[in-house]
């Protein structure tokens, strides 16, 4: 492809038809995967840490307010079991991304494995587009429930103001 024509066709003269051009741009792709798939391990394994602690940070919440009921006072007196649903809610919602993030890390195995091969490789980049689309989809919620969480904590302070 012409480097200033995008829409043209390519000629001879172009890099994408120059011999070796295409094995050592696969040959990079290659080197490049190996190196990534130790990082999106860690960062699985360690969505799914953060995922348990947080389910048994939700847990211990439970047990604790029932155990100190009558210790509570004050403007949050009584939202230890909402805030603890929350941390269980979340926990189980960081299991989504951190297994599409090791079922990359494995596509990127079997790419590794079967030395280049182009029907691994576009597996691998499905399974890496599955993580990027749930996560481009949580960010866009997250931000709606962010937006109606402030407004909510507005007129929440608002009413306890004027009672």
């Amino acid at each position: 492809m012409n480097q200033y024509n995008p829409y043209e066709a390519p000629h001879l003269g172009d890099d994408a038809l120059e011999p070796g051009a295409a094995d050592s741009a696969h040959e990079a792709i290659l080197a490049s995967l190996k190196r990534t798939r130790p990082w999106v391990m860690f960062l699985s394994i360690l969505g799914y840490l953060g995922a348990a602690g947080m389910v048994f940070l939700g847990l211990m919440m439970m047990v604790t307010d029932g155990a100190s009921s009558g210790l509570q006072k004050g403007a949050l007196a009584g939202m230890a079991p909402f805030l603890a649903f929350i941390y269980i809610v979340f926990g189980g919602l960081y299991l989504v991304p951190s297994t599409l993030l090791w079922r990359y890390a494995a596509a990127i195995s079997t790419y590794t494995r079967s030395n280049g091969s182009m029907k691994a490789l576009a597996g691998a980049i499905e399974k890496q587009t599955s993580f990027w689309r749930f996560v481009g989809i949580l960010t866009a919620v997250m931000m709606v429930l962010y937006g109606i969480g402030i407004v909510g904590v507005m007129f929440w302070a608002m009413a306890r103001a004027m009672r």
